[in-house]
């Protein structure tokens, strides 16, 4: 399936996620998993043309999957039901990640365009979409220095990633508030990559990608929703968005190494798939959800959109890939 061509557009110094990530090579594990499909074996869902920054994604409950695209600052929705994709939110920003409450309605970190400045950034802000993909802008955060991956962590709470200001943020949607959850050097910056860049719930704990540090930090919370210890859960795992399996098992983005990794408790991260999965330039992972597709994850790929310096000729289409793990996510929402 292809998604109808979108214009692409020039974005001058859009964040600093430009900076190509480097991560540790790790074994190639393909293996044969029974009468079930092939371990690892992988299908193309859906591509997109060369120039588009898919960035994240999520399910809902109803079988539909958003995407957002950075630079066309769109929200696309994916539908397993009729296995087609469209277009289902166009904001005034460039939207990064995203997260579904109990109600339905998607919170959007993002930066706002300036006015009258249609190529810039202004201010990092949050945006809400509701079902039928009318979009305002929710909540503007002066504080924050570049938000990005978020997750729902209770009711009308969730936890966002600050690349930039090594901080985990916590909106509560019905207070209309932003306040600080968690900062640490471990969630900070020591390159031009970003810091904080991921963030996934697992039991008592929040598991944050660290992209400049290429770590997997976690932090544990207590039963009123506070954080506590932070620590590194492993070293050279992870470069952007990941998601989490039943088994505590890690699927990770690779980026612009080119692969997807997967990261246990022990011993060195495993290489799952690469450029001949077509994850070209993989930014996010999420386990699939519903019937018949409960122990596949989904990656995005932008196609090697910063590999190739702005060229178009030197991109592959972005994509929406779905690889078999056999197992299943863990969720903390039905």
């Amino acid at each position: 399936m292809r998604v109808r061509k979108v214009r692409p557009l020039l974005i001058a110094g859009i964040f600093s996620f430009i900076i190509s990530f480097v991560i540790i090579d790790a074994t190639n594990c393909f293996s044969q998993a029974g009468k079930s499909p092939k371990l690892y074996h992988s299908e193309i869902v859906a591509s997109w043309p060369p120039g588009t920054w898919l960035e994240n994604l999520i399910w809902d409950n109803q079988g539909n999957l958003y995407i957002t695209d950075v630079i066309h600052k769109a929200i696309f929705k994916y539908s397993l039901a009729s296995n087609s994709v469209s277009e289902f939110s166009k904001i005034k920003g460039h939207p990064f990640g995203l997260a579904i409450d109990d109600d339905g309605a998607i919170y959007v970190s993002g930066l706002k365009i300036a006015p009258g400045q249609p190529g810039s950034m202004d201010s990092n802000v949050i945006y809400k979409i509701d079902k039928q993909g009318n979009n305002s802008l929710f909540l503007e955060a002066p504080k924050a220095r570049g938000l990005n991956g978020l997750t729902y962590f209770s009711p009308g709470v969730f936890l966002i990633c600050d690349s930039w200001a090594g901080v985990i943020w916590k909106l509560d949607v019905k207070k209309g508030t932003i306040t600080e959850w968690a900062k640490h050097p471990l969630l900070a910056t020591k390159t031009p990559a970003p810091g904080a860049n991921g963030i996934k719930l697992y039991k008592n704990f929040a598991f944050v990608s660290n992209s400049s540090q290429a770590s997997i930090v976690r932090i544990a919370f207590d039963p009123d929703g506070n954080s506590s210890e932070i620590q590194v859960y492993k070293e050279n795992a992870c470069r952007d968005d990941f998601c989490i399996s039943e088994n505590g098992n890690i699927y990770a983005a690779g980026r612009t190494k080119n692969v997807v990794y997967l990261v246990k408790e022990t011993g060195e991260p495993a290489v799952i798939a690469d450029e001949e999965n077509d994850v070209k330039g993989n930014t996010a992972v999420v386990f699939g959800r519903n019937e018949g597709d409960a122990e596949w994850i989904y990656v995005i790929a932008d196609g090697g959109l910063w590999e190739a310096g702005g060229n178009p000729s030197k991109m592959k289409p972005a994509t929406l890939v779905k690889i078999y793990v056999g197992e299943k996510g863990y969720f903390t929402q039905k």
